[in-house]
């Protein structure tokens, strides 16, 4: 079932972001491709795999733990398609100004039949290109003052 959706999952770290992403990609049925820069404890159940094997990847869940993210997305837009794709910890290689390979990725999501769940620790953090591609957002306990009025949300 094609729900090509992009998550913004915004909340403070051990706020259950990672949890409820988890439950949803199982949900959905479709292979799991997470992008992971910091080896993040919560995925050691899943492999890591190269750039190279994530081209020709059709397992079930698979993480990439890279430093060059925009060969992640570029591969992503040219190899893979039908597949639940997880940003961890965004804020560290999704800023302000986002690269073309960030922008690409989103703009052909549906194309490639995607659903994206993209994780911040902070609405502030979310960049405002990003705010106006997202579909959904849950928030968690996020420690940003709301009581502020967050212009770049629609």
């Amino acid at each position: 079932k094609r729900l090509n959706k992009c998550f913004l999952f915004i909340g403070r770290r051990g706020t259950g972001k990672t949890t409820l992403e988890r439950k949803m990609a199982k949900a959905m049925g479709r292979k799991l491709i997470i992008i992971d820069t910091d080896d993040h404890p919560s995925y050691v159940d899943i492999p890591v795999i190269t750039l190279e094997q994530l081209k020709t990847f059709t397992g079930e869940a698979c993480r990439v733990i890279e430093s060059d993210i925009d060969h992640v997305f570029v591969i992503l837009n040219q190899y893979q398609s039908n597949a639940v794709v997880i940003c961890e910890d965004a804020s560290k290689y999704i800023t302000a100004n986002i690269s073309k390979a960030v922008r690409s990725f989103l703009i052909d999501m549906r194309k490639r039949n995607f659903d994206v769940i993209i994780m911040f620790h902070f609405l502030s953090d979310v960049p405002p290109y990003i705010c106006k591609q997202y579909d959904q957002m849950v928030l968690f306990k996020t420690g940003d003052n709301i009581q502020v009025t967050q212009n770049k949300f629609a």
